[in-house]
């Protein structure tokens, strides 16, 4: 498996799914924002030429949007510092990946016959998908890296007592 050098700007959204999504509700988030403004817009100029019940209704209109308008926009900017965070820490991952994926699955398949952890990891090695949705692949390599590095922590059979 081969990955090009990448980093959190040029991931390729069609292969990382959960940076896409994240990346699509951003982005429908700033429509919602839009059409929320345009509500403010044409509500304001309105509001001399009704009568004071209609004028308070408006207002309180107004009111509403701005809270939900403050919302969204953090909602907006948590999920971008969210993304860029992610992205970066994921590019990094990738290109660590790109460099060792190839000792350490070797690694693995020296020792799963006495490794239970890793054989279940390696049994789920499919090539097709990690080389479309590379998040499968850091997973599987932080997975099966995580399982070489620590000791198999299957509970053993407490020995037999002699009474």
């Amino acid at each position: 498996m081969k990955f090009s050098k990448v980093t959190a700007e040029t991931l390729p959204l069609d292969k990382v799914p959960h940076v896409r999504f994240r990346t699509e509700a951003i982005e429908n988030t700033k429509k919602v924002i839009e059409f929320l403004n345009k509500r403010k817009e044409l509500t304001l100029p309105s509001l001399d030429a009704v009568d004071d019940y209609t004028k308070n209704e408006r207002l309180l209109l107004l009111q509403r949007t701005d809270l939900e308008l403050s919302k969204l926009h953090t909602d907006c900017i948590q999920n971008k510092n969210y993304v860029d965070e992610y992205a970066g820490k994921l590019a990094d991952v990738i290109n660590e990946m790109d460099k060792q994926f190839k000792n350490l699955h070797d690694s693995a398949i020296l020792v799963m016959n006495s490794n239970a952890r890793v054989m279940e990891i390696v049994k789920t090695y499919n090539e097709k998908l990690f080389e479309e949705n590379w998040e499968a692949a850091v997973n599987f390599y932080l997975q099966l890296k995580d399982a070489l590095i620590t000791k198999d922590e299957s509970p053993s059979k407490p020995a037999m007592k002699k009474a």
